[in-house]
């Protein structure tokens, strides 16, 4: 038991948390609590923490969608994306399934919990102990069967192709001109990357709204194509001084604090 021999009993939370009591070595006769780890699937994704089995509980409830299991992956850009594994009825697929359930999770879930891979395989590979085994799980976006990518077709899709596989942290092989930029794992701060990664590369400004009404690459370059050019001005780096001149704003905060 902790310092004084009881445990005090108000309320108790379930939080989801492993943890166990352990001495503590600064103070005598104390105890603290070790965290240890979760004893669910919950992760954080762009701030959010979202537990995957309601993911796969909507998911296992889709009638062509036999089993299902949802992980969260890094990218190569070192950010937290989810990728669902289906097992599904082929009897029961019909069209794009992918979008099929995109939309289907749309109706119970918020954007953040929608998976940005969707990977179709013929069974959740298992353990002898017949858990499940993620190290066997196919590498989400290399096999994705289930539709076909439609390659650019002019110079500036081609360009806006690599601007996303940048943004994105992905392959410009995984990438089509149908693909939806915040399906792949695009978010609102990406999009605001991609907007002055565009104005730097095709020298065109684009309101960041545009990004949100125009996700696919296909939509983007017409947009891109039927307004004005302007010439890119990046900001140079100054030379390193020892004092720099002060600008308005901080002159005035110089002046309140006298």
């Amino acid at each position: 038991p902790p310092a004084g021999g009881a445990y005090k009993r108000d309320v108790l939370y379930k939080t989801g948390d492993l943890a166990r009591w352990q001495p503590d070595p600064a103070v005598q006769g104390a105890y603290v609590i070790e965290f240890i780890g979760r004893i669910d699937h919950q992760v954080k994704i762009r701030g959010f923490r979202v537990e995957l089995g309601e993911i796969e509980k909507i998911l296992i409830s889709h009638r062509a969608v036999e089993e299902a299991l949802v992980i969260d992956i890094k990218t190569s850009a070192g950010d937290k994306v989810l990728c669902a594994y289906i097992v599904a009825d082929t009897r029961a697929v019909t069209g794009d399934f992918t979008r099929d359930l995109r939309e289907y999770l749309g109706r119970e879930l918020p954007a953040y919990m929608i998976p940005t891979w969707f990977e179709f395989i013929d069974a959740i590979p298992l353990t002898p102990n017949g858990k499940v085994n993620r190290l066997a799980l196919p590498s989400p976006g290399m096999d994705d069967s289930t539709r076909r990518r439609e390659a650019p077709r002019d110079e500036v899709e081609k360009k806006l192709v690599e601007i996303w596989s940048q943004v994105l942290g992905l392959e410009n092989q995984s990438i089509g001109i149908d693909d939806n930029f915040f399906h792949l794992g695009g978010h609102s701060l990406k999009a605001a990357v991609l907007v002055g990664k565009i104005h730097k590369r095709l020298r065109v400004r684009i309101p960041l709204a545009e990004i949100f009404k125009k996700p696919f690459i296909r939509e983007l370059s017409g947009y891109i194509n039927s307004v004005e050019r302007e010439t890119y001005v990046s900001i140079e780096m100054t030379e390193e001084m020892e004092y720099y001149p002060l600008s308005s704003a901080q002159k005035r905060i110089y002046l309140m604090y006298q």
